[in-house]
């Protein structure tokens, strides 16, 4: 069965942590770049535009967006 969820914890007054989890297959380092990056957006990828404003958004406020996957092991 498909599983999701998500996480919301504060780590100090300036830092929030938001993590989502499921069981998926996973992704492996290089597939998370392609669907965050602004190459894909010129690939036909349309789905990852999301993913690519949010990893902006985060990290020109000086966060971090990563994943933990069993293929990125």
């Amino acid at each position: 069965n498909p599983f999701i969820s998500m996480n919301l914890r504060g780590i100090n007054s300036e830092t929030i942590e938001i993590r989502i989890i499921d069981n998926g297959r996973g992704l492996t380092p290089e597939q998370f770049e392609a669907l965050t990056s602004d190459v894909s957006l010129f690939r036909g990828h349309f789905a990852s535009v999301g993913l690519h404003l949010i990893r902006r958004m985060i990290e020109q406020r000086g966060g971090r967006i990563w994943i933990e996957s069993p293929q990125s092991d």
